[in-house]
């Protein structure tokens, strides 16, 4: 079996994201050619960039993205279609 896309989503803490890190070597030992994509937040994006087998790193914040529900329902669908579409 052969995947061409691998997306991680982990958007909580620092350990949780470095508990990670195994998963993301056995990914790319098993599925070299895959793009590794990983959505995190701001505080845990930096730790993941570095990384040489992620191929991109997607922020999510959740504050962010319920202040901006909050203020405007339009303004919000938009952010996610585009986030989506990033992905």
């Amino acid at each position: 079996m052969s995947y061409k896309k691998i997306l991680i989503v982990n958007t909580f803490g620092i350990g949780d994201v470095l508990f990670t890190t195994p998963l993301i070597s056995n990914l790319k030992i098993h599925f070299p050619d895959a793009f590794i994509g990983f959505v995190a937040n701001k505080r845990t994006a930096p730790i993941l960039q570095n990384n040489p087998k992620i191929n991109k790193v997607f922020i999510y914040e959740r504050d962010e993205v319920n202040a901006l529900l909050r203020r405007s329902k339009i303004l919000w669908v938009r952010w996610v279609r585009e986030f989506l579409r990033s992905i």
